[in-house]
């Protein structure tokens, strides 16, 4: 099974996601636009993982939602992870507000480690990835999303979800496997 936490946007996050798809989009592009049902800030990626130990490690994530509060956090820009100066994620990045979701991830990466074998790569960098570009963008396109500027609208995150994330064909899908709900506070 290949595993992630993530938390969901709201409806308002999902349609200004979707607003800045479409605003770059293109007919045969070549890009491979993320379908709404799969927008999500990733947490932790795990990958490969066995159920025995993720039973084990859904007791401490268990642990750690209750002692987080909820998470405060808006869409604050446009930008790309590029692979050898070319744009291969077009994402919508996140700012959050207060220290809830950083320390959060940094709990849980910290916590999977007594599962794993390989060190959790690089530091946290909260986005929703919109596409997957395959031959890149061009400088115009590219200059154009970077431009974009998202409704700032705060959203507040109650729960942190498990998914298992299945190719279908072509088409990714993300299955929540278990729900864990943080403190309100």
């Amino acid at each position: 099974m290949r595993i992630f936490f993530g938390i969901l946007p709201d409806d308002e996050q999902m349609r200004e996601c979707k607003r800045i798809q479409e605003f770059i989009k293109q007919p045969d592009d070549g890009i491979n636009w993320v379908a709404l049902e799969n927008f999500h800030i990733t947490m932790l990626f795990i990958g490969e993982s066995s159920s025995e130990d993720l039973e084990r490690f859904f007791l401490q994530v268990q642990a750690l939602a209750q002692d987080t509060a909820s998470l405060r956090w808006q869409i604050h820009r446009t930008g790309f992870f590029s692979k050898r100066a070319e744009p291969k994620i077009l994402f919508a990045g996140i700012r959050y507000m207060g220290f809830a979701m950083p320390l959060l991830a940094k709990s849980l990466r910290e916590a999977w480690q007594d599962y794993s074998q390989t060190e959790q790569r690089n530091s946290f960098k909260p986005h929703i990835t919109l596409a997957r570009c395959r031959n890149g963008l061009s400088t115009q396109r590219l200059e154009a999303f970077k431009n974009i500027e998202p409704k700032p609208v705060e959203t507040v995150s109650r729960e942190l979800i498990c998914f298992e994330s299945r190719r279908e064909g072509k088409d990714l899908r993300y299955i929540p496997l278990k729900r864990f709900i943080l403190n309100s506070q």
